[in-house]
C-alpha cells in the first residue's frame, strides 16, 4: 500500500499526545466517479495537501475538520474505503516537510488568486477609462467583488503557517474595493452631470 511509504516517515501519535498532522486515506470506487469528484472537490477546497493518489494531509486544527469530515461522509455514501490517522514527525524535519509542501500549495492559491485580482482590477480600470456607467455594470462588478472577498477569506482561512504571498493579496483585495469605490462616484458625478444636461435642455 502506498501509505506505508508516507508512513515509514512519520509515527502514529497515540492519546491525547500533541499532534501536528491528519492524514487522511479515502478511496472511491471507479463506478461512483461522480462521489469521487465530490470528495477531490471537498479536499481541494479545504486545501488539503495530496501525498499520493487517495492519500491526503492536513494540519490537526479544527480549520480543517469540518472538510475532512464532508470527505469521509461521501466516501461511506459510495460505500468506499476511508481511514484518517494523526501524526507527527518522527523527526523534526519531517514534519517540516510537510509544512513546506502544504505552504507551497497555498503559495500556488495566493498567486492565482492574486492574478484574478488583477484583472477585475484592470476590467475596472478600463470602465473608469470609459466614464460612462450603467448600474449593471457596476453591480456586476460588485457581485464579483463579494466573489473574491469571500475567496481571500477562504484561503486566509487554510493558509495554517502564513505563506510570503498573503500580504500582496490582502492589498490587492484593497486595491479592488477602493477601485470600484472609485467607479462607483464616478458613475454618480457622471448621473448628475446628464440630470443636469437634461434639465438643461428643457429649460
Amino acid at each position: 500500500m502506498q501509505l506505508l511509504r508516507i508512513c515509514a516517515y512519520i509515527r502514529l501519535v497515540d492519546g491525547e499526545a500533541p499532534t501536528q498532522w491528519v492524514v487522511l486515506v479515502a478511496r472511491v470506487p471507479p463506478q461512483s466517479s461522480q462521489h469521487r469528484d465530490a470528495v477531490l472537490r471537498e479536499l481541494r477546497d479545504v486545501g488539503a495537501l495530496s501525498l499520493d493518489e487517495d492519500i491526503w494531509a492536513v494540519p490537526d486544527t479544527p480549520v480543517f475538520a469540518d472538510g475532512i469530515q464532508r470527505a469521509l461522509g461521501i466516501t461511506d455514501l459510495a460505500e468506499g474505503e476511508a481511514a484518517m490517522w494523526r501524526v507527527g514527525g518522527h523527526e523534526r524535519a519531517d514534519s517540516a516537510r510537510f509544512r513546506i509542501m502544504f505552504t507551497a500549495a497555498r503559495e500556488s492559491d495566493w498567486a492565482e488568486f492574486i492574478a484574478e485580482c488583477d484583472r477585475f482590477a484592470s476590467e475596472l480600470d478600463r470602465l473608469a477609462r470609459k466614464a460612462r456607467f450603467r448600474p449593471a455594470d457596476l453591480e456586476e462588478r460588485t457581485r464579483r467583488l463579494d466573489v473574491l472577498r469571500s475567496r481571500h477569506h477562504d484561503l486566509q482561512t487554510r493558509d495554517a503557517f502564513g505563506a510570503s504571498a498573503a500580504g500582496q493579496a490582502a492589498r490587492q483585495v484593497t486595491r479592488c474595493v477602493r477601485r470600484l469605490e472609485e467607479c462607483r462616484s464616478q458613475a454618480v458625478a457622471y448621473l448628475r452631470a446628464s440630470n443636469a444636461d437634461a434639465e438643461g435642455g428643457r429649460a
